[in-house]
């Protein structure tokens, strides 16, 4: 999760690593950061690639100058069809 800016750029940048992706609509999360609210991008992606996750979180880190980028690894049990 990231903070929702430069979502253009961010949605380019997730395209470069993955074929495909889930994004949330701009405006529908809040996050909180030191106590500050802000609005949040969440980008869901199901891959056993764990260095392109962290690439792309680290693009995402830099090029909204941020001090940091949750990323998060859920099991599941999701598969494409």
């Amino acid at each position: 999760m990231t903070e929702d800016l430069n979502r253009d750029q961010v949605i380019k940048l997730a395209s470069k690593y993955f074929d495909g992706y889930s994004i949330s609509k701009p405006g529908a999360r809040s996050g909180f950061w030191k106590g500050q609210e802000e609005a949040s991008l969440l980008i869901e992606v199901i891959t056993s690639a764990k260095n392109k996750v962290m690439q792309l979180a680290n693009e995402i880190k830099k090029l909204n100058n941020q001090e940091s980028v949750l990323v998060e690894a859920i099991a599941n049990n999701a598969w494409l069809v």
